[in-house]
């Protein structure tokens, strides 16, 4: 009789491991492409030059952390690829590159002024989309694509000129205007807010990605 009920046992005990639902693992990075204009390896450096004082900024890239960040779901674990980047700049201070579902990637630039706003991309061919949703208030556009820009004896090609605005909370206006260089990274930045202009633009660099 106990014989009979262990094998019992040992039969049910396959059929419901049997009807276990299987375990998925699914694994979204952040494409290649959008990698070699955002994401700098420890040691990286620019150097800009702030075009209204003449003052020098020497941005070096303190930190690259790379992280898989999964939900809690029993059957499906989707990792997403993530990169904090951590720049100790004047005008900037970080960056956050973030999976998404499919292709997609999101870059974030935090500034001196503002936070959060969004770079993206959806599309191959392109390693930012053209108009970028509202992000609390926040507006994004890419403005041209330069075939050919000089700055401070240097020459870049196919430079993302992007435009960034929104209003701040004392109702004053805030443009940012980002000219990206693929595996180079920001060789331009242009900033108004209200009515003051400042300008950096890169002299010197070393990037390691």
């Amino acid at each position: 009789m106990k014989l009979r009920i262990l094998f019992i046992f040992l039969f049910l005990s396959l059929f419901f491991l049997g009807c276990k639902k299987k375990i998925e693992t699914k694994y979204i990075l952040v494409p290649d492409d959008f990698k070699a204009w955002s994401v700098f390896q420890k040691d990286s450096y620019w150097i800009y030059l702030n075009e209204n004082t003449n003052q020098a900024d020497s941005t070096f890239v303190t930190k690259c952390d790379r992280a898989l960040y999964t939900d809690y779901d029993p059957y499906i674990h989707v990792y997403k690829e993530n990169y904090y980047v951590r720049l100790s700049s004047i005008f900037l201070n970080k960056f956050w590159i973030v999976a998404q579902e499919g292709s997609s990637a999101q870059l974030y630039i935090d500034s001196y002024h503002s936070d959060g706003f969004i770079l993206s991309t959806d599309r191959i061919e392109n390693p930012f989309v053209h108009e970028i949703p509202d992000y609390n208030s926040v507006k994004s556009k890419v403005i041209e694509v330069i075939p050919n820009l000089q700055i401070n004896n240097n020459t870049f090609t196919n430079v993302y000129h992007i435009l960034v605005y929104f209003q701040k909370s004392n109702g004053d206006s805030v443009n940012d205007n980002f000219y990206l260089a693929k595996k180079i990274g920001l060789i331009k930045y242009k900033s108004r807010i209200g009515s003051v202009d400042t300008t950096w633009s890169l002299l010197r660099y070393h990037t390691i990605q």
